[in-house]
């Protein structure tokens, strides 16, 4: 069957489609997906076709329909259970499973708005379904939107006032919601209704951390041990508090804690290397760091903190060099400047914008290197905080030229571009330069 034949077959079954001949329609779909069985269209043309042509039923599906499509979801296949959920609800509108399922599935997927829609659906459903509260509470929390996840939790509340897992989930959205007190408070309704609510106590941990009460975070990680021995990211908590609480030595004492349940834990390794830096042992901070990075090699803290501890120790080669994964961090990527002009390097003459990052010591810092550029540069020009322009004007040569933080820099001004913080991997190689 040439390609044109499949063309033909859209346009055919189409028009079967529109006088109502779905039987029709459908046979030339299968026929053709014989002969091109990937072809995506024909795929979702008679994918459409069979969920459109699906009937509304009054009548409750079998337990073995339902089986089918819990089966499906247990399997992983997420993307079939979706699509199968979608016309198991078209069909079966007044049966919950089927929302719940479709809105679990999408929230795998990575579908938060859907499951969240999905979610809202139930509960106009059935507006005495506390589960179906709690599950758009859950997924709205998770667009951001706490204020109405707090409601949809409370909700709940009002149709299971022992709802456990209410009380956490909405002690969670308080925590997020920068309300320490009411978070602690819906912790604490939780475990009074279920006592070995680990879950509960280890957020409870996370928020008393928060706010500065280490000693009450610590025995809230005890008891989550207490009731769940294995539980991996207690003990890493506890090393989280401990090295706040400045005791390094139990601090890693309780991060070994943690690799012993997993010793993959990237994270463990990586505060480890925080810690052991804080000691003064270099050496042994960047081949932790390097562990993390064997497990892991697009660690962004642990790639930032090796670089740091390379610097430290004096290997300003490996750690400049390692010091440019910083623009992979969350505070770093706001204020990467953009332009269409190359970055500059050694060797490269012409017009140069040294563009402004981080804060004004480590700007006093790097501009050290400013006379050093100057002299490889037909025109220099500095993007810096305003406050540092005149310092700068009385210290370096006359004819550079500053722009401020606001000042929009035309491209048309420079040949070359490289921001400050990446001058000392050219001209800060080694001690003594």
């Amino acid at each position: 069957m040439a390609k044109i034949s499949v063309v033909k077959v859209l346009l055919k079954a189409n028009s079967h489609e529109k006088n109502g001949e779905i039987a029709e329609a459908r046979k030339l779909y299968q026929k053709a997906l014989q002969a091109f069985p990937k072809n995506k269209n024909l795929k979702q043309r008679l994918a459409n076709l069979t969920k459109n042509s699906l009937p509304i039923s009054n009548q409750s599906p079998s337990q073995e329909i339902i089986n089918q499509l819990i089966y499906i979801y247990d399997q992983g296949q997420f993307v079939v259970t979706e699509e199968q959920a979608k016309i198991f609800t078209k069909k079966y509108p007044k049966i919950k499973i089927g929302w719940t399922i479709l809105g679990v599935t999408q929230n795998r997927l990575g579908k938060i708005f859907e499951a969240s829609q999905t979610f809202k659906n139930l509960t106009k459903l059935d507006p005495y379904y506390a589960e179906g509260f709690i599950n758009f509470g859950i997924t709205t929390q998770m667009q951001g939107n706490l204020g109405e996840a707090i409601e949809a939790y409370k909700k709940a509340l009002s149709l299971k006032p022992n709802y456990a897992e209410a009380y956490n989930n909405m002690g969670n959205a308080f925590k997020k919601q920068n309300s320490p007190d009411k978070a602690i408070e819906a912790y604490k309704k939780a475990l009074s209704l279920k006592p070995d609510y680990a879950e509960a106590y280890f957020n409870m941990g996370d928020t008393l951390r928060v706010q500065g009460k280490l000693n009450e975070a610590i025995e809230a990680y005890k008891k989550v041990l207490l009731l769940k021995p294995d539980y991996a990211e207690a003990y890493y908590n506890i090393g989280l508090t401990l090295y706040n609480k400045g005791k390094l030595d139990e601090a890693i004492e309780a991060y070994n804690n943690a690799l012993s349940l997993r010793p993959d834990y990237t994270e463990v390794y990586n505060n480890i290397g925080l810690v052991l830096d804080d000691k003064g042992k270099l050496n042994d901070a960047i081949e932790t760091y390097a562990k993390v990075l064997s497990l892991k090699p697009n660690h962004i803290d642990a790639n930032w903190n090796q670089s740091l501890a390379l610097l430290s120790k004096g290997e300003f080669g490996r750690g400049w060099a390692q010091y440019e994964k910083r623009w992979e961090r969350s505070n770093y990527i706001d204020v990467h400047f953009q332009s269409t002009k190359p970055r500059w390097e050694p060797n490269r003459g012409g017009s140069v914008l040294v563009w402004l990052e981080q804060g004004l010591g480590d700007l006093i810092m790097f501009s050290s290197i400013i006379p050093e550029l100057y002299k490889q540069c037909k025109k220099l020009i500095v993007q810096t905080d305003d406050r540092l322009i005149p310092l700068f004007i009385r210290s370096f040569s006359s004819d550079i030229i500053y722009y401020g933080i606001e000042e929009k820099i035309p491209e048309d001004e420079y040949d070359y571009h490289i921001p400050i913080g990446s001058l000392p991997l050219y001209f800060r190689t080694d001690l003594q330069s």
